[in-house]
């Protein structure tokens, strides 16, 4: 956790392209993952963990956006 915040204060200030310079690509994140329910969890660890926008999950998955936002919901209620 210490490790964790000494990087993330480390980038503050700096710009979106350093910020996320060492976030995973959406390839990486969606590898193989063919279901609805491992796809829904890869689009919110997208968006939530590696800060991807809805637009970006959805132009990569060739999805509307609003899809994207509903996934993300579902598994946010899931997870409460």
């Amino acid at each position: 956790l210490f490790l964790l915040l000494l990087i993330l204060a480390r980038l503050v200030g700096r710009g979106q392209q350093q910020r996320f310079a060492l976030r995973l690509t959406l390839a990486e994140i969606f590898g193989d993952r063919k279901s609805k329910r491992k796809r829904d969890e890869a689009i919110y660890e997208s968006h939530t963990a590696h800060g991807y926008s809805q637009s970006e999950i959805a132009s990569f998955l060739n999805i509307h956006y609003t899809t994207v936002s509903r996934a993300i919901r579902r598994i946010r209620m899931a997870r409460m």
